[in-house]
């Protein structure tokens, strides 16, 4: 039987992310006009939509939902054309051949049904992994990363949030609501940094206690 998984995030209190006094005296002007000005207002309001709802939502696992999707959309912010590893034009080429090299296998080898399922996968090749997004964006834009999952590492810290992600989406599967739980703390943070970046605000002018639960996580974690 199913069971759904209560938010841990309710037990705990949030500490703001930009203090009152970084917002006065034109700081909350510039914020404005930053994100008036941006190319990607539409993007970023929808983020900030999801990354909210992350909060309020009873369940963890539809708050790890919603905070992953802000995060994979604020990485495809910076660089929209990153969602494809190649052009349009290139692609239409090299799908052709690869159909036609399945094709010229399939029957030889014996794996015709097999085949036609792979070319169904196809296009998913043009796409550039999200996790391979994320992390160059968190790169161009100098984005710290390195409290996140300092034990494992950024790069496999991430893939495992992705693949609680994955289990969840395809499977209905969460074998540790602790876990989850850390991780969703850890997306949430990196999703509020990277759209600060996007938006152009200071590291100097980012609360300095606003990233108390990811403390709390890591050293729960030891990873402190």
């Amino acid at each position: 039987m199913r069971v759904r998984l209560s938010s841990h995030e309710k037990k705990i209190d949030q500490d703001e992310l930009i203090n009152y006094r970084s917002l006065v005296d034109g700081g909350l002007d510039k914020l404005l006009r930053d994100y008036q000005d941006s190319n990607h207002k539409e993007e970023i309001f929808r983020v900030i939509g999801f990354l909210s709802a992350s909060y309020k939502m009873a369940t963890l696992e539809s708050s790890y939902f919603l905070a992953y999707s802000a995060l994979d959309l604020a990485a495809s912010i910076y660089n929209p054309d990153s969602l494809y590893l190649v052009s349009s034009g290139k692609w239409k080429k090299l799908q052709k051949q690869l159909r036609e090299y399945l094709n010229s296998i399939a029957e030889n080898q014996g794996l015709a049904d097999v085949i036609e399922q792979i070319k169904e996968k196809l296009p998913e090749l043009r796409r550039a992994s999200g996790d391979r997004r994320i992390i160059d964006a968190c790169s161009s834009l100098n984005v710290n990363v390195s409290d996140l999952w300092p034990k494992e590492g950024f790069e496999v810290g991430l893939k495992a949030a992705t693949r609680m992600r994955n289990e969840l989406f395809h499977s209905a599967l969460c074998e540790s609501p602790n876990d989850l739980s850390d991780h969703l703390v850890r997306v949430r943070t990196l999703v509020e940094r990277l759209l600060l970046k996007i938006l152009g605000w200071p590291d100097a002018q980012i609360w300095v206690w606003y990233d108390q639960n990811l403390k709390r996580v890591n050293l729960r974690a030891g990873n402190a």
